[in-house]
């Protein structure tokens, strides 16, 4: 074990996620520039180096061993913290402000990551950030294999830190009953669940959250649960359901601002707490973070202050949870 980390060279770790994501070395060959000897070599003294092999052949070509599947995590981690050092050198001797890669899962406010890559495309024009949309679920994978260096996400359930993520609150939001200007109920000075369980519902994809609280709320009062729904995550399609329709959502505010502003859509005056959500960033414990990195959570932690002032959101202060 001791010479392991001797024998070890980059371009091995390189060469081998190559061949993982080509799913075989001729492809692999082909994306590295060079020839299909060379990569199978490089491989093959890896795998000697681990006494392990690391791929075996089925129809579908290379596929990871269990030892392949173990260095894949690791090596995705060691290449990012890489790429992300060499960055920051380049920024230092050229100007060069670097790259960012962050997920984002929901943004109640709807404005905290748009914010954030306003300013930072503003005041640093250099820096350049990829986003990639998913499940929180999946985007919190990705970051811990390396793939991002940190997530935007509201999830279902609460995050906290452990000994590989770091979780800050950005804020915390309420979530409202919205409907149609328009819609019979939006006149009225008070709203009941009764007045609102044969009026058709819109949720995200079952089994969100917003679904079973309120599935849970009418059962706890004795009523029974709107029987009229439609599952999407659609946003743009959701709004146009409930400006089209007589549906009503569980929503953000800040989610739907626009719409409210210009009396297209309108909150229902009903005396029931439907809950709340909070929006998280989250980045890999002791993760090499390069420079422009660094400057996009600032921005982030920046934007949330702003939405934290605004109406219909909790805690003034954010909440850093290292634990």
């Amino acid at each position: 074990m001791a010479d392991i980390g001797k024998s070890l060279e980059l371009r091995q770790l390189r060469h081998f996620r190559a061949v993982y994501e080509a799913r075989g070395y001729v492809k692999a060959a082909e994306k590295l520039e060079l020839t299909q000897q060379a990569v199978s070599a490089s491989i093959s003294k890896l795998e000697a180096s681990l006494g392990a092999k690391l791929f075996r052949r089925d129809c579908k070509g290379a596929v990871l061993t269990d030892a392949g599947q173990a260095l894949l995590k690791r090596a995705r981690i060691i290449l990012s913290d890489v790429r992300a050092a060499v960055e920051d050198i380049d920024a230092l001797s050229s100007g060069h402000e670097g790259e960012a890669h962050i997920g984002v899962a929901g943004d109640p406010s709807g404005g905290v990551v748009p914010r954030a890559l306003y300013e930072i495309f503003q005041k640093h024009p250099r820096i350049t950030v990829s986003i990639a949309a998913g499940f929180s679920q999946d985007l919190k994978r990705d970051l811990l294999e390396g793939k991002l260096d940190g997530v935007v996400a509201a999830p279902d359930q609460e995050w906290r830190s452990d000994r590989d993520l770091i979780i800050e609150e950005l804020y915390t939001t309420k979530l409202y009953i919205v409907c149609s200007a328009k819609h019979p109920l939006a006149n009225r000075k008070s709203v009941t669940l009764e007045n609102l369980q044969n009026y058709p519902w819109v949720f995200p994809r079952h089994p969100a959250l917003n679904h079973q609280t309120v599935t849970s709320i009418y059962l706890e009062e004795g009523l029974a649960p709107p029987a009229k729904f439609i599952f999407c995550d659609n946003i743009n399609a959701g709004q146009a359901l409930i400006v089209l329709g007589e549906y009503v959502i569980p929503g953000y505010v800040q989610l739907n601002e626009m719409l409210l502003e210009h009396n297209i859509l309108t909150i229902l005056p009903i005396d029931v707490d439907f809950g709340v959500r909070s929006a998280y960033l989250a980045y890999r414990r002791n993760a090499v973070l390069n420079k422009a990195t660094l400057t996009l959570f600032d921005y982030l932690r920046d934007a949330a202050k702003i939405v934290r002032d605004k109406p219909g959101y909790y805690d003034s202060t954010p909440v850093i949870d290292n634990a």
